[in-house]
């Protein structure tokens, strides 16, 4: 478990972010900008080190929810951040529009990595999946 997936104490685990799964690309691509900047091969090295670790990166929050809700065929039309420990989305689903928010519980021990993990499983793993059970029941 990565401490992206230690929340405060007392608060439910949500499933974070997905990681970055590109690191072999982002290794190459900082190796080859690293020998350009420096034209030195220990400039490569650096280089290559410093594109995997950002490619093994989580997602901006935004980001990683358009991800998710595009492989659901939920097309997202507008994404809100609340203040810190808020977001809501707007999607499109059975042609009509809906929302659905997200609101982490109250600590002060929150980071920022961590809230936006924590926002990202709740929306994906509760909030979506009975919110469509409520659409579908309302619609038929």
């Amino acid at each position: 478990m990565s401490s992206a997936t230690i929340y405060p104490f007392g608060v439910d685990y949500r499933v974070p972010r997905p990681r970055g799964e590109n690191s072999l690309a982002g290794l190459i691509f900082g190796a080859i900008l690293g020998l350009g900047l420096t034209e030195n091969p220990m400039g490569a090295l650096a280089g290559g080190a410093i594109g995997g670790a950002l490619a093994n990166q989580p997602l901006p929050l935004e980001a990683a929810i358009r991800a998710y809700f595009g492989k659901m065929n939920l097309p997202v039309v507008g994404f809100y951040r609340l203040g810190p420990r808020a977001a809501k989305v707007l999607f499109r689903y059975r042609e009509q529009f809906w929302t659905i928010m997200s609101r982490a519980p109250e600590s002060s021990n929150w980071t920022s990595e961590m809230l936006d993990d924590w926002l990202y499983g709740d929306i994906v793993e509760k909030q979506l999946p009975i919110r469509l059970r409520n659409i579908d029941a309302h619609l038929g």
